[in-house]
């Protein structure tokens, strides 16, 4: 009997570093440098990721580790550290 194990729905977080401007966190309200975040869901193989098919950009504060879902433009904001947030 032979079966093949895939699986979806790993995800990866990589920190890509603080935005380029201080700010109020809008839910701790901590001045913070937010940490663009992007995370990713995997499809995967024998537990081997083989390709993303998920990819979301989040914007989170380190002191209190919440977090917004990006745009894409607000990403490419964020990136050059000119994305302002406020309460949505």
């Amino acid at each position: 009997m032979s079966f093949t194990l895939i699986g979806f729905g790993k995800t990866t977080r990589d920190n890509l570093g603080a935005t380029g401007q201080e700010q109020r966190c809008v839910w701790c309200s901590v001045r913070v440098y937010y940490h663009l975040i992007l995370i990713r869901t995997w499809f995967t193989y024998f537990f081997i990721p083989i390709f993303a098919y998920r990819s979301t950009y989040h914007l989170e504060c380190p002191a209190c580790a919440r977090s917004i879902m990006l745009s894409r433009d607000e990403v490419k904001a964020a990136k050059k550290g000119e994305l302002t947030l406020g309460r949505r």
